[in-house]
């Protein structure tokens, strides 16, 4: 598996053997490169299990009898065990290249709309501080997620017609450490009750929506979830002007997802009180709040979202973060009808509705130990492709 992904040519085709069945030189024609070479890696895949023969036909290739069209036989998936058992050199050559394709298929669905105008797709992504208890927990849930999609997928007997509900859908999952410390208490535990549900999240309106899609104050809440800082320190190191960073720093608190933990007497340079903000919320969009956006506010929300992560996994890629054993990243394309597709929404929100609750209960653990505690970053998506049933 580790040699399959080591490719980016094999990756490749693995990722369209997931879409249709295609034949080397199909490849060859659409993308490039050389046959042969194309050819020995399509025989690789099928000796090492992950494709097999489909079809045989007559070749359009001039010189040439016969043209083997092969399908996707398995998904590539590495279990933990054996992702244990890499070498470093290895691990870092299959993520890295895996991660191409994903991150491919989620800007083509961000720049075609789609993550904007389907009431029931998935895209958020969270900071968590865990404990070696948690992090496995959180690592199970969302294999569980991974290994349950089968349930959901709609199989096609060979001749059988395509059924008219049926279309594809991506979901992916990915947990890495962060390289940044954790932090000093639980970020959620004010909306952390008894018993966790859906209400665990602050649901938020058009009204912040049009906050959270400014880039300044998008730019603050981010920067507020490594540390607190006012809004004198959020422009000596990231610019802005001055009396306008204030009032969005102001904004942010009177809409509840910002507060200040202290007041200096004397400000920067002598000036008033200094006030330290700091994160008191989550942000997120439940589905009657998402809808309820107009689409061009979703769009800049929604970039705004996939920036802030792209940068948490561009970071975690360049200091090999993201390379450590006990994580978790997957991409799964299946076939299902609206029932499924509700079903992997319900069973994604579960997932992150319970990062309060592993959290705290990491915190309550390690209470004499805190060195234990690790930063943790989650993300999931889940979205259709129209007209790829």
């Amino acid at each position: 598996m580790a040699a399959a992904l080591s490719d980016p040519c094999r990756v490749q085709i693995l990722e369209m053997l997931g879409r249709r069945p295609i034949s080397a030189s199909e490849f060859a024609r659409e993308f490039g490169g050389d046959l042969s070479g194309i050819a020995r890696r399509f025989r690789q895949l099928v000796q090492w299990g992950y494709a097999e023969l489909h079809e045989v036909r007559t070749s359009q290739r001039r010189g040439a009898s016969v043209e083997r069209v092969y399908r996707l036989r398995q998904p590539a998936a590495i279990d933990t065990s054996t992702w244990d058992a890499l070498p470093d050199r290895g691990r870092i050559a299959a993520k890295r290249r895996a991660l191409e394709p994903c991150l491919r298929r989620l800007v083509e669905a961000t720049d075609s709309g789609i993550l904007d105008q389907d009431p029931n797709r998935h895209n958020t992504w969270d900071i968590v501080t865990l404990d070696s208890a948690g992090w496995r927990r959180l690592g199970d849930r969302l294999e569980e997620v991974r290994a349950d999609l089968h349930s959901l997928q709609i199989n096609h007997s060979h001749g059988s017609p395509r059924r008219a509900d049926a279309y594809s859908v991506d979901v992916g999952l990915c947990l890495f450490r962060s390289s940044e410390p954790p932090f000093s208490q639980p970020r959620h535990e004010k909306h952390l009750p008894v018993e966790i549900n859906s209400d665990t999240s602050i649901s938020i309106d058009s009204k912040f929506a049009r906050v959270a899609s400014n880039e300044w104050r998008s730019r603050i809440l981010e920067t507020l979830i490594y540390s607190p800082m006012s809004s004198s320190q959020f422009v000596e190191e990231q610019g802005g002007d001055p009396s306008y960073i204030a009032r969005c720093f102001r904004e942010l608190a009177a809409l509840g997802f910002t507060e200040v933990i202290e007041e200096r007497p004397g400000g920067r340079r002598g000036g008033g009180v200094e006030r330290i903000y700091k994160t008191s919320a989550r942000i997120y969009f439940d589905l009657r709040a998402w809808n309820a956006l107009p689409l061009t506010l979703r769009r800049e929300v929604t970039t705004s979202i996939l920036t802030s992560f792209l940068k948490q996994l561009s970071h975690a890629v360049g200091t090999g973060s993201i390379d450590e054993a006990g994580g978790h990243l997957s991409w799964t394309r299946l076939k299902t009808d609206e029932q499924g597709w509700q079903e992997i929404y319900s069973r994604l929100e579960r997932v992150f509705d319970c990062l309060p609750m592993l959290e705290a209960e990491a915190f309550e653990r390690n209470v004499d130990e805190p060195d234990l505690l690790v930063r943790a970053v989650v993300g999931m998506t889940s979205f259709r492709m129209p007209g790829e049933a």
